[in-house]
């Protein structure tokens, strides 16, 4: 018989060995799967979130140009990041702010506002 000579024995052995590769093949794929899930649900948010916000920063620049004689945008350092035709026409300097639409570099806000004014507007502005 084949079981005299250890064949059975090593038919089993075979069989479990090719079951449990298969098993840690199958959850290898599984994880596989579910990590690029997640991944995929991540960016979707991420894209919601960045639309969200774009449309958000949209309604406000409407609000703003409703209400305001001229609207602003600033970076961290209070130079003018975007072009800003109402506030050029305000100052009567259609010029200055053209350097701004062939992407020079910013311009100061604070070079705008009057020297008495300056520290009491930059404390206010960045806290």
């Amino acid at each position: 018989s084949f079981a005299d000579f250890g064949i059975a024995s090593a038919v089993d052995t075979l069989g479990l060995s090719a079951l449990y590769r298969n098993f840690v093949t199958c959850a290898m794929i599984i994880a596989s799967a579910w990590g690029a899930e997640v991944a995929a649900w991540h960016e979707a948010s991420a894209r919601v979130k960045v639309q969200a916000s774009e449309s958000s920063q949209a309604l406000v620049n409407k609000l703003l140009a409703s209400l305001c004689d001229a609207a602003v945008s600033l970076d961290h350092s209070l130079s003018i990041v975007e072009h800003a035709p109402r506030l050029e026409a305000l100052l009567l300097q259609n010029s200055a702010f053209s350097d701004l639409a062939v992407g020079r570099s910013p311009i100061s806000f604070m070079g705008y506002v009057h020297p008495e004014d300056t520290e009491l507007l930059g404390s206010y502005l960045t806290s």
